[in-house]
């Protein structure tokens, strides 16, 4: 059995808290499997880093995100002549085997602008539990993705952007509790680099609307390993853009420097 399949993880989750020393050893399996996949893109990160400042000449077209309410978007498809809004996706959704739970189109990479990816969403705790507990001993790695909104002059985010049903919509807004919704201005991955004056189209992203955690939380690590093989199934350059667009719940700690102190920590226990 596959302990990384998005369709084993209940089992994972029963196996972990059968087994604590199991448990750990998968812990340990994970991390080394994440940082793999992270090591994958860093030959790239100067390339992306480089690629994110010739972006900043979009910017004065890209208008701020603006929140809204999942009723305007049910109110847009029930119109005549709407069948599909764009959404974009920026966490486990741009993993195709996991979106294919509740969303039936593929999805494209896409970029916006004002907004920053961080660890710091504790989902509830149905939720958690759907992907595994987190082992015993790190009770802190429960976060999950989310978006905040920052100075369009940072680094665009990337994400995968899908044409979403009326019904797919629902089914989005059943799935993602605790989040909410903002507009945002979009362009495609490709076209950003290649074409003067990119195509700027309109999508939405789901935002968890919550306090900042009272005490600092890590990411589950099944869910970031989802994310991470979600965001390599677009290319190394895609994985590293990712990777240094992603951060802590602090807001400030890349994602990378995560996944090395761990690996520290665990080839080196005090």
């Amino acid at each position: 059995m596959d302990f990384f399949d998005p369709k084993n993880w209940r089992f994972v989750n029963q196996y972990n808290q059968a087994n604590v020393h199991s448990s750990n050893v998968l812990r340990s399996q994970l991390l080394l499997r994440n940082y793999f996949l992270a090591s994958l893109a860093l030959s790239e990160h100067q390339m992306g880093r480089k690629r994110h400042q010739e972006l900043k000449r979009h910017i004065p077209q890209i208008a701020d995100p603006q929140p809204v309410e999942f009723k305007e978007i049910f109110e847009l498809l029930n119109k005549e002549g709407n069948k599909t809004v764009k959404f974009l996706t920026f966490g486990s959704l741009m993993n195709e085997t996991s979106a294919a739970f509740d969303i039936g189109s593929k999805g494209h990479p896409a970029l916006t602008f004002g907004l920053r990816r961080i660890f710091n969403f504790e989902p509830p705790a149905h939720a958690i539990s759907r992907l595994g507990l987190p082992t015993p001993g790190f009770d802190e790695e429960v976060a999950r993705l989310n978006v905040a909104q920052c100075n369009r002059g940072d680094s665009p985010l990337c994400g995968v952007l899908h044409a979403l049903t009326l019904d797919e919509v629902k089914a989005l807004e059943k799935r993602e509790q605790g989040y909410q919704l903002v507009k945002v201005s979009v362009v495609d991955y490709e076209a950003a680099y290649s074409e003067a004056t990119p195509k700027i189209e309109i999508a939405y992203v789901l935002v968890a609307d919550q306090p900042a955690p009272s005490e600092p939380i890590k990411p589950h690590l099944n869910y970031l390993n989802v994310c991470l093989e979600g965001a390599l199934a677009h290319g190394r350059g895609f994985l590293s853009y990712f990777l240094s667009s992603t951060f802590l719940s602090d807001g400030t700690t890349p994602l990378i420097e995560f996944l090395r102190q761990e690996l520290v920590d665990l080839a080196c226990p005090e």
